[in-house]
């Protein structure tokens, strides 16, 4: 400490420069912090989904969660996992030791889910593997309603959720409500018994021929190329011509023994806004994600897509958490600068110096401002805990600079 105080006096240039520069690096830090209501306390967390249509509950379990659940030991890492088999859906939450670089581990079991993909039911959906935020709020809720219902489900699924997704920090996006689209295939049971076929046939035949293969690679110089084989049908005119049977050159389509449609599915939840059918859209974030930058990538993206929601459709916010942490954190810092205030008015008091009570005044900010870099470096965010510590330290740094400015005044 004396070293540092013959140093600053001796040379009282280039201890304004490194004041100067605590500052500088104390706003930059600040400027580049995650803000939050609270600090994240669970363990980074991986949701492992993966959806098999028309499968029991029974079915989820055995050929679908048992198997993911036998290839997690291969990674490193992971605390502990748990798993619910429900109809039609695979869940598995993956937790791992706190400070993993989820980003990595996410890649892992991607690459150990693909080693397995034979063993797996072969109409199962693609697995959604995500990072999992298992304490914080959503960044944000918003809703969708009037307009036809079928038309604002797909056009949220289809066109915004994919926008929403690419917004840095968000983990997920998550729909409510709504009617979802699908191809109906109502067979005709005397017609199939004509032409001898079976029910369980023509299912199979139907999920052959909407698949995807992929084709391997081509390498062109320096350049490679994937090549996959696209073969999703896409419309239900493509699959009314799906051939069932070829019978001496006579083709039988599936459109020969079925009526083919566009329906509606069956809704799984329900949301009415001002008597009016509409959807929720949740917007998940990471536990490193900035709520105030997501929020206002969504405003972009919102302001983008106003001329193009379906008719009669508005789209609001049902849920903005930077209202709440704003308003939190405004309070914290309002009490921290009255507190600056009153610990200078009484310190003037006590001194009966002006010199010396600006001294402290000026000691403290820039205490706390060098603190948000460190704070930054730490990988830590800015939330009510952080800032309230920090309000506390104005307290100690005022002792220490009492004591301080009382040895500079007995010894001059």
């Amino acid at each position: 400490m004396r070293l540092l105080s013959e140093f600053s006096i001796k040379k009282p240039a280039t201890a304004t420069m490194i004041i100067i520069s605590m500052i500088f690096f104390g706003l930059l830090g600040l400027s580049k912090m995650p803000i939050e209501l609270m600090p994240n306390t669970s363990n980074p967390t991986v949701r492992i989904t993966i959806e098999w249509k028309g499968a029991t509950p029974e079915d989820v379990d055995k050929m679908i969660t048992k198997k993911v659940e036998d290839i997690l030991p291969n990674v490193d890492g992971i605390t502990e996992y748990s798993s619910t088999s429900s109809s039609e859906t695979s869940k598995i939450n993956v937790k791992f030791k706190y400070g993993t670089d989820i980003e990595t581990k996410i890649t892992l079991i991607q690459n150990e889910i693909n080693q397995i993909k034979n063993k797996l039911p072969e109409d199962i959906e693609e697995p959604s593997i995500r990072e999992q935020s298992m304490g914080s709020i959503p960044a944000a809720v918003l809703t969708m309603s009037g307009g036809d219902p079928m038309e604002v489900r797909t056009y949220a699924e289809n066109s915004l959720k994919p926008l929403l997704e690419r917004i840095e920090g968000v983990s997920q996006i998550i729909i409510f409500g709504g009617k979802e689209q699908e191809v109906l295939v109502e067979i005709d049971p005397e017609k199939l018994e004509n032409y001898n076929l079976g029910i369980l046939e023509v299912s199979n035949l139907i999920s052959r021929a909407s698949t995807t293969i992929p084709g391997g690679q081509v390498k062109e110089g320096e350049k490679e190329f994937y090549i996959k084989v696209q073969g999703e049908l896409k419309t239900p005119q493509e699959i009314e011509n799906i051939i069932l049977k070829n019978d001496n050159g006579h083709l039988l389509r599936l459109k020969d023994v079925a009526d083919i449609r566009i329906d509606t599915k069956d809704p799984s939840s329900l949301f009415r806004k001002n008597s009016s059918d509409g959807l929720v859209i949740v917007v998940a974030k990471t536990d490193d994600g900035n709520a105030i930058e997501i929020v206002d990538s969504i405003n972009k993206t919102l302001k983008g897509v106003k001329n193009s929601l379906p008719l009669n459709s508005t789209i609001d916010y049902d849920f903005d958490s930077t209202i709440t942490i704003n308003n939190s954190i405004n309070n914290v810092k309002e009490t921290g600068i009255i507190g600056l205030i009153l610990a200078s008015g009484i310190l003037y008091l006590f001194l009966k110096s002006i010199s010396a009570t600006i001294v402290i005044a000026v000691a403290i900010p820039i205490s706390v401002i060098f603190t948000f870099f460190l704070l930054n470096a730490q990988g830590l965010t800015l939330n009510l805990v952080s800032l309230m510590g920090l309000s506390l330290g104005i307290g100690m740094l005022v002792d220490n600079s009492v004591v301080v400015l009382d040895n500079i005044y007995r010894h001059m």
